[in-house]
């Protein structure tokens, strides 16, 4: 293929970030569709389709499917159906029945799903990944985990609703992926949630706090909220030999041995765009047939998994086990 056309569909703050970046890759028409397109700001060139169906039918080699996520499973069925390359935004669904149809079918029509969990491209957990493939830290034994996100309530606020609940464990099932592509499947999970402070923004609960076994024997900690701002996500991760921080936000990674007194220090600092790049042009080699997803339905099965046993967790006050994928 010389050239691609690929559609978006959703283009609120992260629909509109693919849209812009996709525009600037050279031989790629964009088309989009999004339910309030008088709030569009488009780049030059992205055309408009006015409504999901004729975005399917404009000729599409690919889809980025960027809605809320109700609507993730079926607007990715309906591209698999007609043979066109989806990359899904995490979660993959809103549920893991949906999300199964959805791995279910592309591997009945063979299309390629990639699902957004964009961390997999940043250029500083994939120094964590090697770090720890080299066995850096020996064999991992405990793990802590820590983001706050009050900035995505600022900047995505218009789909943030009173009665939606457990927003958190979803929205940033981000930390379920990329754990476990670095140290193997969660098992279970015990957990507690909040509604906590009194910020002007809140989504209930906007605090969980919790502990994780993995499939390996290791276990950990993990702190979310929608309370903090500018403290982004960071990473611990201890093993018998040594241990790892990292500042995924900020791209900084710490290693020390625990008989040494010196750590070794790498900057993989980077804009984001950069990494949402990499995940784009990994996409259209996807569309082109040229990879299989670095991230697939499966994956994003799994993730989607441990966010329910994290609400589970919660609502029962005690450990639920994560069902397997």
């Amino acid at each position: 293929m010389s050239g691609l056309h690929i559609g978006v569909s959703g283009v609120g703050s992260i629909g509109l970030r693919h849209t812009r970046l996709l525009a600037e890759l050279p031989g790629v028409a964009v088309t989009v569709f999004d339910s309030a397109p008088e709030r569009l700001n488009l780049p030059p060139g992205v055309r408009l389709a006015p409504d999901f169906a004729a975005l399917l039918a404009a000729g599409l080699d690919g889809l980025v499917v960027a809605t809320p996520d109700a609507a993730h499973a079926e607007q990715s069925i309906a591209a698999c159906e007609r043979g066109i390359a989806v990359l899904v935004e995490k979660p993959v669904a809103d549920s893991v029945a949906a999300a199964t149809e959805v791995a279910r079918v592309a591997a009945r029509t063979g299309v390629g799903v990639l699902v957004g969990y964009v961390l997999r491209h940043y250029r500083v957990l994939a120094q964590v990944r090697e770090l720890l493939a080299d066995g850096a830290v020996g064999t991992p034994v405990s793990l802590h985990v820590t983001l706050g996100a009050y900035e995505t309530l600022r900047l995505a606020r218009n789909r943030f609703r009173d009665e939606d609940r457990f927003r958190l464990p979803y929205d940033y099932s981000h930390e379920w992926d990329y754990l476990q592509w670095l140290l193997g499947p969660i098992t279970g999970v015990a957990a507690v949630a909040r509604l906590a402070g009194d910020r002007p923004l809140r989504q209930d609960p906007n605090v969980i706090d919790g502990v994780l076994t993995l499939a390996g024997g290791a276990t950990g900690t993990f702190h979310l909220d929608y309370v903090a701002e500018g403290v982004g996500r960071r990473l611990e991760v201890v093993g018998d030999r040594g241990a790892l921080w990292a500042d995924l936000t900020k791209g900084q990674v710490r290693v020390r041995a625990h008989a040494s007194s010196l750590a070794s220090e790498y900057d993989c600092a980077e804009h984001r765009d950069e990494a949402f790049t990499r995940q784009l042009t990994h996409f259209l080699d996807v569309v082109r047939g040229q990879a299989e997803p670095l991230v697939n339905v499966a994956d994003g099965v799994r993730a989607l998994a441990v966010a329910d046993a994290v609400v589970v967790a919660c609502e029962q006050s005690g450990w639920a086990a994560v069902a397997a994928a």
